[in-house]
């Protein structure tokens, strides 16, 4: 899996840097703003379902996150690809030093990459954990649930940590909890 986010992060990074040599460096930056405006958009739309499908919205804010974050460093990306093109290009050096301008470029492009995945080990405490906790607190806060009830517990137990499996078992507490306090009189 993180092998595959490098290599995603490269191409896409990749991708970038041709749409802003070949088709302008505006559509690039475009681009990039749709993806982060589409991020922010997934997460808000997770947010707002919180109440009503806790599982589910964890789904959708977790696709946001991810999808802002990994614009970011596609961003980055690309950055170094345009770099060792424009360096390569405009120095008139011999084949062989635009060679290994090629190889420098790709290799940051590789750090670039290995950075994202080594973030993404710790990416879901980093990135993912507090703001999905932060809005699930949000969205039920106090007096949500009565104190020491499943609910209560599955929100505010501090033994867990938010990780991806930990906040997919407090949603569907919390989705149980709601429906026991919907059909409870």
């Amino acid at each position: 899996m993180n092998a595959a986010l490098a290599l995603a992060v490269g191409l896409i990074g990749a991708v970038l840097a041709w749409v802003a040599l070949y088709v302008h460096w505006v559509a690039t930056a475009a681009v990039l703003v749709v993806l982060v405006i589409l991020g922010i958009a997934l997460f808000m739309h997770g947010k707002s379902t919180i109440r009503s499908a806790p599982h589910e919205s964890v789904g959708w804010l977790e696709a946001g996150l991810a999808l802002s974050y990994g614009a970011v460093a596609s961003a980055g990306a690309c950055v170094v690809v345009i770099l060792g093109i424009l360096l390569a290009e405009r120095t008139g050096w011999s084949a062989q030093a635009n060679a290994i301008i090629g190889a420098f470029s790709g290799a940051l492009t590789t750090f670039i990459g290995a950075l994202v995945v080594d973030k993404a080990k710790t990416a879901d405490a980093d990135w993912m954990s507090a703001p999905i906790r932060k809005a699930f607190q949000e969205t039920f806060g106090e007096g949500t649930f009565e104190k020491g009830s499943e609910g209560e517990y599955a929100l505010n137990n501090i033994s867990g940590d938010w990780g991806r499996d930990d906040r997919r078992q407090r949603a569907q507490e919390i989705a149980a909890a709601l429906k026991d306090q919907a059909d409870s009189p």
